[in-house]
């Protein structure tokens, strides 16, 4: 198996893993009942878990960027980046 077949692989594993331990609950939680408020907090919950992914995702794109521009040495572009970043992680102190 090839290196890329193993980390796509456990990229699937975990999906699946948020899948089942956070989505799927959501999902009957949602489907279970008539009630507006109840429906409406699961699409919150749902929305903030989102969120979250999605800023993981950033840092770690962010992360490969700057490791990147660190072999080129391009000063400036390093503060923007780290300046992103800084900024990044203090959204995501506020979610977590």
């Amino acid at each position: 198996m090839c290196p890329n077949d193993m980390q796509m692989e456990a990229s699937l594993d975990r999906m699946m893993s948020l899948e089942c331990s956070v989505i799927s609950p959501l999902k009957v939680l949602y489907f279970s009942t008539q009630s507006v408020d109840v429906r409406l907090g699961s699409l919150r919950i749902l929305l903030h878990v989102l969120e979250v992914m999605l800023l993981l995702i950033v840092q770690v794109l962010f992360s490969f960027f700057i490791s990147l521009f660190l072999i080129s040495s391009s000063d400036v572009i390093f503060k923007i980046l780290l300046e992103i970043w800084r900024k990044t992680s203090l959204q995501l102190a506020e979610y977590t």
